[in-house]
């Protein structure tokens, strides 16, 4: 279900409020919504950041894609690990160093 962040759904607001980074991810790595400090941190728009893989967004996508199939598995329950996010192509060359944490959204059906 994409999330139109023009108008966001209420019970993803609050997630636009946090000055933490968020995004929210199908198993495949789709990304359903990112956060405001995330565009801001990262230099890259909401919207190109919907159109695009969190997968992509890593220097070393295999943590977040093993933790994604763990989880879609059921295997686990959350995952966490230590890991760099790319910028914007014109920002800084240095990657951001960031601590993960993904955990399983109940979907609203």
């Amino acid at each position: 279900m994409p999330v139109n962040t023009d108008t966001l759904l209420p019970q993803y607001e609050a997630f636009d409020q946090l000055a933490t980074m968020v995004a929210i991810a199908r198993s495949d790595g789709h990304c359903l919504l990112a956060n405001s400090t995330l565009e801001n941190a990262v230099a890259v728009s909401r919207r190109a950041l919907l159109r695009g893989n969190v997968l992509d967004w890593f220097i070393d996508p295999l943590p977040m894609r093993e933790t994604l199939l763990a989880l879609a598995r059921n295997e686990v329950t959350s995952g966490r690990f230590e890991a760099q996010l790319k910028r914007a192509p014109l920002g800084s060359a240095d990657p951001l160093l960031v601590r993960v944490s993904v955990s399983q959204m109940d979907s609203a059906d």
